[in-house]
Formats: C-alpha cells, sequence, structure tokens
C-alpha cells in the first residue's frame, strides 16, 4: 500500500469514529428544540391580564344603528365601538379580548401583527360586523344585538359598558363623559376617535351626580388621605376632579384654603361638613357655581 493510500484509510478511520461519537454522545445527551421550547416558553400574541388595563383602556363610545355616521373600510354601516387610551403609553392591543355577552367575554379576540396599536390618549375605533375571516384588526366577529340591554365586555372584564339599546336612535352613540369617565349616557353628537365632551354640556339628559363632600379618593370615606389631596389640588394645583363640589368643604361655592381649615377642623371632630355627608347624596345647594351634572348623561 502507498504512502497516500495509508493517510486516506487513517482518516477515513478517523471521521467514522467521530462520527459514530458524535451520534452516541452529543446529539442524544444535548438538549432537544421541544425541551427547550418546553423549558422557555413564548406568546408572540399574549394579549393582557385584565388588572393590566383595569383604568387605563375604556369602552369609551359604541353606535349600533349606525346608519350614515361612519363607514367601515369597505364603505359599509356597521355598529362600531370606540376604545379610550388614557394612559401615557401607546398599547398593542393584539390578544386582547371583545364581547357583548357577559357569559363569553372572550367572543373575539383582537388579532396580533396587523397594527392595532391605540396611542397614549387616543383612540381606536372596531367595527362589529361579523367579520369572520378574524385577520382585521378593527372588524370584530360578532355583531351586537338589535334590542334589549347589552353589557359590552373588554379584555375579559377590564372595562364594562350597560346600556339599553331599545333607548337608542339611527346614528345615536352611547359613551363615556368625559373620556374615561364613570358617568355614562347618550351622547350629544356621535364623536368617533375624537374627545366626547369638547363643550358642556356633553350629553343629552344631564344627572345630578351623587357624591360624599369631602370624599376626594371616592373610597366612600373622608380621612387624612382625603385632606392631604385637598391640601394637593389648593396648594399646589395637583388633581382634576370630575366634581369640585366635593372639595367645596364649607359648601360656599368656592375651593381654596378656608375649605382645607374646614376639613382639618372636621376630622379632629372640631367642625361639620356640609351635606351630602356621610352619606352620598346631590348637592342641596342650587346657587354654587358647581354644576356637578355637566359630566353626565
Amino acid at each position: 500500500m502507498s504512502k497516500l493510500s495509508t493517510i486516506l484509510v487513517a482518516l477515513t478511520v478517523v471521521a467514522a469514529a467521530a462520527t459514530t461519537s458524535c451520534k452516541d454522545s452529543n446529539l442524544r445527551d444535548g438538549p432537544r428544540v421541544g425541551a427547550l421550547a418546553a423549558a422557555l416558553p413564548f406568546d408572540d400574541c399574549p394579549g393582557f391580564e385584565v388588572s393590566e388595563l383595569l383604568g387605563e383602556l375604556f369602552i369609551n363610545e359604541v353606535m349600533i344603528f349606525n346608519e350614515s355616521t361612519l363607514p367601515d373600510p369597505n364603505g359599509e354601516f356597521f355598529p362600531w365601538l370606540e376604545l379610550y387610551n388614557s394612559s401615557s403609553e401607546d398599547i398593542d392591543l393584539g390578544g386582547v379580548t371583545l364581547s357583548d355577552d357577559l357569559g363569553d367575554t372572550t367572543k373575539w379576540e383582537i388579532p396580533c401583527d396587523t397594527g392595532a396599536i391605540i396611542e397614549a390618549g387616543g383612540y381606536f375605533i372596531i367595527f362589529m360586523n361579523g367579520d369572520l375571516a378574524g385577520d382585521n384588526g378593527n372588524q370584530a366577529s360578532f355583531v351586537p344585538p338589535a334590542s334589549g340591554p347589552v353589557t359590552f365586555v373588554f379584555n375579559g372584564g377590564s372595562d364594562l359598558l350597560d346600556l339599553d339599546i331599545d333607548l337608542l336612535a339611527a346614528d345615536v352613540s352611547f359613551g363615556r363623559a368625559p373620556d374615561g369617565g364613570s358617568f355614562t349616557g347618550e351622547l350629544l353628537s356621535p364623536s368617533p376617535g375624537s374627545d366626547n365632551c369638547p363643550g358642556l354640556p356633553c350629553s343629552v339628559d344631564p344627572i345630578e351626580l351623587m357624591f360624599i363632600r369631602g370624599d376626594l379618593d371616592g373610597d366612600g370615606t373622608v380621612s387624612d388621605v382625603d385632606l392631604d389631596a385637598l391640601i394637593d389640588y389648593v396648594i399646589e394645583g395637583v388633581g382634576d376632579p370630575e366634581c369640585l363640589d366635593v372639595l367645596d368643604i364649607n359648601d360656599n361655592g368656592s375651593v381654596d384654603v378656608a375649605d382645607v381649615n374646614r376639613l382639618a377642623l372636621a376630622l379632629a371632630d372640631e367642625a361639620t361638613i356640609p351635606p351630602p355627608f356621610p352619606q352620598a347624596g346631590v348637592d342641596p345647594t342650587d346657587d354654587d357655581p358647581f354644576v356637578c351634572d355637566i359630566t353626565l348623561p
């Protein structure tokens, strides 16, 4: 055998041994792709937990009988719903659910990778046209009922909106006033993609707000926490209350240092707080400048 043949045979033996070793050891004993995936789960469309969007995204406005107000991307008129983002960040809605049924809160899931982004302080319109293709981020796979009471459910319960469809006429919308607010009703005019209350009044049938005077944090009681919040508002200008009557502790039609002093004395049992207190009620003063029904339906 020549020297060249001897070298080739030796190389062949070495290569075979290396291959056998690799098959019997490295590949068999190393991590498998499936095992690695199981160890490091990844969901490219995770959505959000209910609590993550609570108080940040709202079902802000709904129109059931959309005859001529807002066409969908195909130029047709279907019921629509507006979401409002009160947070300071843009939010990807992919994986978030929407429903008109409390018994099935995940009726439709907003598809991922469809550019369904709601900007900070912005709005996002969803047409409820029964699109079963499921590839449009703003066209839901269900159509709401045409009559009776209905509850719209966002993200499994991050926000709810109740309304009675029988009370709505064609091209009339039902929504929150102000945007993201806790008061709902028939709006004076539809405002898809814009402020529900650009001017006052914002609703058709105002209902006077029930409140507890001095309960700034809305927890049903008046405490030192409310006193701190009142000081922040009067001294620092911090806060944006929906109803200034809550802060008008002495019920004289203005909010100032005198209200801070009155609340401090009341908490020390050295003064009283005018009604509504300690139970919630409407403002008994008709001639003060604070009209706390201006943001109501």
